[in-house]
């Protein structure tokens, strides 16, 4: 799996991230020049569901929590099959732990 170069978490680079369907990771900075991933999703169209996010009617308080410290960053990658986005989306969750998806 191959992921795009990390970018701001923000509604211009959203605009320009594919309505394809994929997976995605939301990151903070952590401090020390590196990022901790605290949530990881999956969509059949990346952009709207990154969008989502970013509402002001974002369900998650976690994703909410994170996103109004200003430092957050995502990434995405692209898989075409609703099979191949739940294994990897499982196996990053998995492998990451992130705190907003477990809440």
């Amino acid at each position: 799996m191959f992921f795009s170069p990390t970018a701001a978490y923000n509604r211009y680079n959203v605009s320009r991230t594919p309505m394809l369907g994929g997976v995605y990771r939301l990151c903070q900075s952590n401090g020390s020049g590196g990022s901790t991933v605290f949530y990881v999703g999956q969509s059949s169209n990346l952009r709207q569901r990154l969008e989502d996010h970013l509402q002001a009617s974002e369900q998650n308080r976690c994703i909410q929590n994170a996103l109004a410290t200003g430092s957050c960053y995502y990434d995405w990658a692209l898989i075409q099959s609703q099979t191949g986005r739940d294994i990897a989306e499982r196996n990053l969750i998995n492998g990451y732990k992130p705190a907003c998806n477990f809440r």
